[in-house]
C-alpha cells in the first residue's frame, strides 16, 4: 500500500512538474463562481498555485472567468478582474500583490529556511501551502509533495502560511535559524 501510494504522488509531482515545462494554454468557462473556487480549481485542474497575502485579495468576491485555450495568465487576470492587484507568473506560481504596495528590498542579509507544513488534525503533510515572508509579497513558495518547503527570508522574519479551507497563520523566523533549520 505504501508503494501504491508513492507511485501515485510521483506521478502527480511529475505531472505538476510537467506543466511547468511547457507555456500552458487553457480552457475555462466560470460563471458567477467565487475568486476562491476559481483560483481552486485552475490548483486541481492545472496546477497552478496563487501567492498572496490574506488582505490583498478578496476571495469571496464574485467572478466569471470564460477562456479557450488562452494562457494561464489570462485566466489569473480574469480571476483577479477589478481588485488593486497585480501579478506575475513564477513556474506554476502566480505571485499576486497590491498594486500601491511596493515590494520591500532591505539591505539586511538573507538567510535559507526549510520547514514542512503538517495538517494539526491528521498528522499528514499538505500539498501546495502558499509560504509566503510578510511584507516581501514577491518572496514566496509552495510546499511540494511531501508538505516541505525552502524560502531566503530576512533576518526575523514572519511566514504567512495560507492554503484554502485553513486558517492562515503568521509564524516567526527565530533569528538564530541559520541555513537549513527552522520552518
Amino acid at each position: 500500500m505504501k508503494n501504491k501510494k508513492k507511485v501515485i504522488w510521483i506521478t502527480m509531482l511529475l505531472f505538476c512538474l510537467n506543466l511547468t515545462l511547457w507555456p500552458q494554454n487553457i480552457s475555462l468557462n466560470l460563471s458567477n463562481t467565487t475568486v476562491k473556487n476559481a483560483m481552486e480549481i485552475l490548483r486541481k485542474d492545472y496546477g497552478y498555485f496563487f501567492v498572496f497575502e490574506s488582505g490583498d485579495v478578496d476571495t469571496q468576491k464574485t467572478v466569471s472567468v470564460k477562456l479557450k485555450k488562452q494562457p494561464v495568465s489570462e485566466a489569473a487576470k480574469q480571476i483577479l478582474a477589478k481588485q488593486d492587484v497585480t501579478f506575475e507568473m513564477r513556474d506554476n506560481n502566480i505571485i499576486v500583490h497590491k498594486k500601491t504596495a511596493t515590494p520591500s528590498f532591505s539591505p539586511t542579509q538573507k538567510k535559507a529556511i526549510t520547514g514542512t507544513v503538517i495538517d494539526a488534525t491528521t498528522g499528514e503533510p499538505v500539498i501546495g501551502v502558499n509560504v509566503i515572508e510578510k511584507g516581501a509579497a514577491t518572496n514566496g513558495t509552495v510546499t511540494d509533495a511531501d508538505g516541505n518547503f525552502s524560502l531566503n527570508v530576512a533576518d526575523n522574519a514572519v511566514l504567512q502560511v495560507s492554503y484554502i479551507g485553513y486558517l492562515t497563520q503568521e509564524v516567526s523566523v527565530p533569528s538564530d535559524v541559520s541555513g537549513g533549520g527552522g520552518g
